[in-house]
């Protein structure tokens, strides 16, 4: 595929291919340079309509303390699921899905996507969800997914890559660039970020409201943020547009009593058969469930066609088999062992492929 590559994360001075010949380099907002203000190096992004009445974070993030420095604790093996949030076209509506082809390895997902659009400048926007600090030992706490490249065919331009910041109910957006402070402070711990600004009225400000708390030099996040990201398209009838990314999924150990659930039978289209099937010893096996949502639609409609392969990464030691349940077309049940190969599968009504995989745990000595 030719065209843009970017890699929208929080790397400084990040390379950009302009074409298949030129590169240029950006530095990517994530990161603040000490010697710029954000306004500086930051592109506002000509937002959709919609966006405008896009919802705004209604729950607020765990309190933090100046003197709170907590160390990291180890990650519970339950934990939700953080997906991608789908594409949506600007203008809504002019742009389709097509075919997509779906690769997870290793934890990795790449969604290539077919698109078609008649739209006279077309783009595609992703709206990240809003989240603050979640507290010391967070599973997820990146889920701006800095590390997001995305890839369109010949496209005119970079992506676009901003953010929305909120303190209750109130946009904050532009005191929090103005006072030079790094929005994705939340995902760390402590939520520390350090202030470069001519605007010192700017932080008294986002201190009064409770945005802001001094801690040192330094100051305390306390605000909820999403990541929008605007994609320029080209103007042709067909291109394919690559997202690739690290996958967020769900995990929890589980009895296979635990799995076999009306939900799971129509999600993942696992049956008590393929269940009775996996292996059984003394005392009953538990696994490790881990459940990947990924997003393949546009504007909440799914692609014509969705393709799934999935590889186990390589490693020093032999891991244990996992075995994998997704939804083949028409509903039929797909369960196999350690990988699919360019799989044909079904995602629901919205684009979203739900895959589960199962590693079983070793036993305890007895």
């Amino acid at each position: 595929m030719s065209g843009w590559r970017e890699t929208v994360g929080p790397r400084l001075g990040a390379r950009v291919n302009v074409t298949p010949r030129v590169t240029m380099t950006v530095a990517p907002f994530a990161l603040l340079a000490a010697s710029a203000p954000w306004a500086a190096f930051l592109p506002l992004v000509t937002l959709a309509p919609q966006a405008a009445m896009a919802q705004q974070p209604t729950t607020a993030a765990p309190e933090v303390e100046a003197a709170e420095v907590e160390a990291a604790v180890v990650v519970a093996p339950s934990r939700a699921a953080v997906p991608l949030p789908g594409l949506e076209s600007d203008p809504p509506n002019t742009v389709l899905p097509e075919d997509c082809a779906v690769s997870l390895v290793a934890g990795h997902v790449s969604v290539d996507l077919a698109v078609s659009t008649a739209a006279d400048s077309p783009a595609l926007l992703l709206y990240g969800a809003f989240f603050g600090w979640g507290g010391a030992g967070a599973a997820y706490p990146d889920r701006h997914f800095p590390e997001l490249t995305i890839h369109a065919d010949d496209a005119p331009g970079p992506p676009q890559d901003n953010f929305e910041a909120f303190m209750g109910g109130r946009n904050i957006t532009v005191m929090v660039k103005m006072a030079g402070l790094d929005p994705w402070a939340i995902t760390r711990t402590p939520p520390l970020t350090a202030a470069h600004t001519d605007h010192p009225q700017m932080l008294k400000g986002l201190s009064n409201i409770g945005a802001i708390e001094k801690s040192g030099d330094d100051y305390l996040a306390k605000w909820q943020a999403r990541r929008i990201i605007r994609i320029p398209l080209n103007v042709v009838a067909q291109q394919r547009v690559q997202l690739d990314y690290s996958a967020r999924p769900a995990t929890a150990v589980m009895t296979v009593s635990q799995l076999d659930t009306t939900a799971r039978e129509r999600s993942e289209c696992i049956t008590p058969d393929s269940l009775r099937r996996l292996p059984h010893t003394a005392g009953g096996p538990k696994w490790l469930a881990t459940d990947y949502v990924i997003s393949t639609g546009i504007d909440g409609k799914p692609p014509k066609s969705v393709t799934l392969t999935v590889t186990p990464g390589a490693g020093p030691t032999t891991p244990a088999h996992t075995y994998l349940f997704v939804c083949g077309p028409h509903g039929k049940p797909i369960a196999k062992r350690d990988k699919l190969t360019h799989e044909r599968v079904e995602v629901d009504d919205s684009g979203t492929l739900k895959l589960l995989s199962l590693t079983e745990l070793a036993q305890p000595a007895p």
